[in-house]
């Protein structure tokens, strides 16, 4: 039980935890406060624009592309059975 939580709980909080961090993150700070109200539905038209079209867009745009290069990284590993493109040694 403990495998389980060291290797796929605690990178999946790591996870969530840089995707929540990447709604703060940008030229323009907006307040913890505003952004639960932009997402409740509330706010300012600016502050949904940076939201809804600027950083969530940001956001799956990177968690998607992060996994497309695990996943790939993971067929050329499988498919090629080279020792050299291990993850220790490429990772």
């Amino acid at each position: 039980m403990k495998k389980i939580i060291k290797w796929y709980i605690l990178p999946l909080g790591i996870l969530i935890l840089s995707l929540v961090a990447a709604l703060f993150a940008g030229s323009k700070s907006i307040s913890v406060k505003d952004i639960i109200t932009v997402l409740s539905g509330g706010g300012s038209a600016f502050q949904k624009v940076i939201i809804f079209q600027v950083r969530i867009p940001r956001i799956i745009a990177a968690a998607s592309t992060g996994a497309a290069l695990s996943v790939s990284g993971y067929l050329i590993q499988n498919n090629l059975n080279n020792t050299l493109a291990s993850p220790g040694i490429l990772g």
